[in-house]
């Protein structure tokens, strides 16, 4: 299955202080979200609390699909986009049981968000916004963020901010709360260059290539209250996280998996098929990577058609070559795949039913 919608072509840079290694003009939740060179984010998808824009977001409760991209208003000079939610909380309706929202990162380095995020404080000073409004209003030169049920923030000096949840060590033993709303800097790591969110940790990579994380993963039994290194990685140049795996770009162009569970998580194995690559993005089950001559390659399960190659058969062990040249940005989802061109054409494949 293959659609595509037409937008101006994807930034896929950063033009403030470290330029990170990996870009994400494209964000893949329940809501998808897709920034462009204009500074505008178009949204589509699940749209309660008005996540991927909203028509009619005045409704907390009305479970609105949106089925076509369109402008997320108030927002401009946008070079980045992410999603997150929250656990459950039984309420009183109609004040909303789970917690969802989206945020956008101005080319300044300010940081927009909007949903509701009332209990966990991944919205920072602002518990529920129905249209963009400036968060984490204490934090400048931001060039990076991702979330999940926490927010990690990456500032222009190298440091790394965070919020939201810590029922896990995800935010380090810095913060004592097991949740928080206000932004707080990440000890023990510094002169980081890239930031990855994931269930209950989170992942960085450092300018010596070094890979560090804390946190607990999904399946692991151990917590890391502060940030470890992974001694069996070095070289790293970029990190993508699925549900029980690291995927890691090194700076020789190879892409290596790294299992995270407890008994599984010290013996790197490459990703056979896969050279000459600058950008990836993984899920828990396959992989996106783009060469450094713009052809995309894709790797894992085909269950869904997430590989991109003509059938939703298979299991690819050796990356194949997806038939779309020009591609600029990669981003994924569970059975969903994505790319942009350098013409400004976003493509995806797979399945949205998940």
């Amino acid at each position: 299955m293959k659609a595509s919608w037409i937008f101006v072509a994807v930034s896929f840079g950063v033009a403030v202080g470290q330029v990170p290694t990996s870009y994400r003009p494209i964000a893949v939740g329940a809501q998808k979200l897709v920034a462009c060179t204009d500074g505008h984010v178009y949204g589509w998808g699940y749209n309660e609390y008005a996540i991927a824009g909203g028509q009619d977001p005045y409704k907390w409760h009305e479970q609105l699909h949106v089925y076509a991209p369109q402008p997320v208003v108030g927002l401009k000079d946008i070079v980045q986009v992410a999603y997150g939610f929250g656990e459950k909380d039984y309420g009183v309706p109609p004040i909303p049981e789970y917690s969802r929202f989206s945020l956008a990162l101005e080319r300044s380095g300010v940081l927009w968000g909007w949903g509701f995020a009332p209990w966990e404080g991944q919205l920072a000073e602002v518990a529920g916004t129905l249209v963009p409004a400036r968060i984490a209003a204490s934090l400048t030169d931001i060039v990076q963020v991702d979330a999940q049920t926490h927010v990690l923030a990456l500032r222009r000096d190298g440091t790394v901010w965070g919020w939201g949840t810590n029922y896990y060590g995800e935010l380090s033993g810095s913060i004592a709360q097991e949740k928080t709303g206000t932004p707080t800097r990440i000890m023990g790591i510094d002169s980081v260059i890239e930031i990855r969110a994931g269930r209950g940790f989170s992942v960085a990579v450092r300018h010596d290539g070094s890979l560090w994380w804390w946190g607990t993963p999904p399946i692991s039994k151990v917590t890391r209250w502060y940030p470890e290194r992974i001694e069996a990685i070095s070289d790293a140049l970029s990190v993508s996280i699925g549900y029980d795996v690291l995927y890691i770009l090194r700076r020789d162009g190879t892409v290596w998996r790294f299992g995270i569970t407890d008994s599984s998580h010290t013996v790197p194995e490459r990703i056979e098929g896969l050279s000459d690559i600058f950008a990836i993005a993984g899920s828990g089950s396959h992989l996106l990577a783009i060469r450094r001559d713009s052809t995309l390659w894709a790797w894992g399960s085909n269950e869904y058609g997430e590989l991109g190659i003509g059938s939703d058969s298979g299991y690819a062990s050796i990356a194949v070559r997806v038939p779309l040249d020009k591609v600029i940005a990669v981003a994924v989802g569970k059975g969903l795949s994505f790319a942009v061109q350098q013409d400004g054409t976003v493509w995806s494949w797979g399945t949205g039913d998940l």
